[in-house]
């Protein structure tokens, strides 16, 4: 299952913790894999724990360094992203 916990776009939401929970239970519960984009994550002062801390091995953490270099990458240098899954 794909989710964006962590002021999701366009809506700008945050999962609590306990929201973040029943995420990793129904992974469990589902036999799923939770693909979890934290493209935004860095802006939000106090984000609470990402999914992949409540379910390493059902997780996969993307997150995209455009969003965090993104001046850098407005002037032609390219956009890079890095990925974190069960059993790196």
């Amino acid at each position: 299952m794909y989710t964006m916990p962590t002021l999701h776009n366009p809506l700008g939401w945050v999962l609590n913790t306990g929201q973040r929970q029943a995420l990793a239970d129904l992974a469990r519960q589902h036999d799923l894999l939770i693909i979890e984009d934290a493209a935004y994550a860095r802006l939000v002062s106090r984000p609470p724990p990402p999914v992949i801390s409540y379910a390493p091995e059902r997780t996969v953490y993307v997150t995209g360094f455009s969003k965090k270099y993104r001046h850098r990458t407005a002037r032609g240098g390219g956009d890079f992203s890095a990925a974190l899954s069960p059993g790196d």
